[in-house]
């Protein structure tokens, strides 16, 4: 079933009211028990999603995920996993599937959900940056049901990183100390966009590549917070009007010409990846989307050069960043190639309670279909 055909089965199930310009609240029909709360971003441009479920519907969750899913392995069969967590969550919250549905429609590039069932336990962070399955088993069912159960959204990963692993420990590394990625910690990762060096789906026909594009959501789960280290991310949108108010539109019209080269992130291997590319385009709907990394874009000319390095001074005096903090089970969304984030410098104790969240790259059903030529598994070349 399509995400228009669900949403439109439960549309009759929702009360939205809107509070002002700034707020828009969704709430069940039977006493609430999913609020979504879809705010402006910072800057104005984007919205911001928070969606609470109440410890009723947590109690659900929890005593449907363990009759579905004491066993098996997301890693192992994906589709059978993702089917499975799916049913569960349509039938134990189906009123969250409703508020996600909602996000999605209000155009959130950001959604987080909180109150989800916690497992019970104590996880060590893992020192090697690996994700051990039946550890995190409920984190990961919660992780993967909650959007594939409401946002019809399928998990992948690349051959390049991770061992080609789905899930991914965004964890300290001992070894990593220094690399710019989600498992170094000595030094700040700066803004970017995952995977920028690869096609972006909104603006490529994949009939004229050779490999899988570039991710356009990544969602995070929480093990373990660290009040130090937020999640830092800010919309696209805000910072490229920041940067058109303070240097004007001719220098962000260069970002849209294929002017540009970009390195393989450091996760990946390093090099320069793919030449004359831009920066910056527009989808059908008129959307902004981008591929940037902080450390890995290359201007070809003096020009793309020249205003590549004004966009990321904009980055870093940008007053749109939102600070995002840890919940021990909240899980957080945004789109790829509509959101910057970056990760702050820290000091891992290697104890077993250091920052650990669990990542997964996800794509649309549909964007999956069309690109899957260049998938084995699920994993991309």
């Amino acid at each position: 079933m399509s995400f228009e055909e669900i949403y439109g089965s439960l549309a009759l199930n929702q009360r939205i009211a809107t509070l002002g310009p700034v707020c828009d609240i969704f709430t069940g029909a039977e006493g609430g028990s999913a609020i979504a709360s879809v705010q402006k971003t910072p800057g104005g441009c984007g919205r911001h999603a928070v969606i609470t479920i109440n410890s009723a519907a947590a109690q659900k969750i929890a005593a449907i995920r363990s009759e579905r899913r004491e066993n098996g392995s997301y890693e192992q069969d994906p589709a059978a996993y993702e089917q499975d967590a799916r049913l569960c969550f349509l039938d134990a919250v189906p009123e969250m599937i409703s508020a996600l549905m909602f996000a999605k429609t209000a155009d959130a590039t950001t959604i987080e959900v909180r109150g989800l069932p916690v497992p019970e336990g104590k996880v060590r962070t893992p020192d090697d940056g690996v994700v051990v399955e039946r550890d995190v088993r409920g984190y990961v069912f919660n992780l993967v049901g909650s959007l594939v159960g409401s946002l019809s959204l399928k998990g992948f990963s690349y051959s390049s990183e991770n061992h080609g692993r789905l899930l991914r420990a965004v964890a300290p590394v001992a070894q990593l100390a220094s690399q710019a990625s989600s498992q170094g910690y000595a030094d700040d990762l700066g803004w970017h966009q995952d995977n920028a060096n690869r096609p972006m789906v909104a603006a490529i026909d994949p009939a004229a590549c050779s490999r899988g594009p570039m991710n356009e959501y990544q969602a995070f789960i929480c093990v373990h917070a660290d009040e130090q280290v937020p999640m830092d991310v800010a919309n696209l949108e805000d910072i490229v009007h920041e940067l058109s108010q303070r240097h004007g539109s001719v220098l962000v019209d260069t970002l849209f010409q294929p002017e540009f080269g970009l390195c393989r992130p450091s996760s990946h291997g390093g090099g320069l990846d793919a030449t004359e590319v831009s920066l910056l385009a527009r989808d059908g709907k008129g959307r902004l989307h981008g591929r940037f990394h902080a450390g890995n874009v290359i201007g070809m000319t003096p020009t793309a050069q020249a205003s590549y390095d004004a966009f990321k001074a904009a980055c870093g005096a940008t007053k749109s960043r939102m600070e995002i903090d840890g919940e021990r089970g909240a899980v957080l969304i945004y789109e790829n190639t509509r959101v910057m984030h970056r990760r702050r410098r820290f000091t891992p104790q290697f104890n077993g309670s250091d920052r650990y969240y669990i990542r997964l790259y996800m794509t649309n059903h549909d964007t999956f279909k069309c690109w899957q030529q260049f998938a084995q598994e699920r994993v991309f070349s």
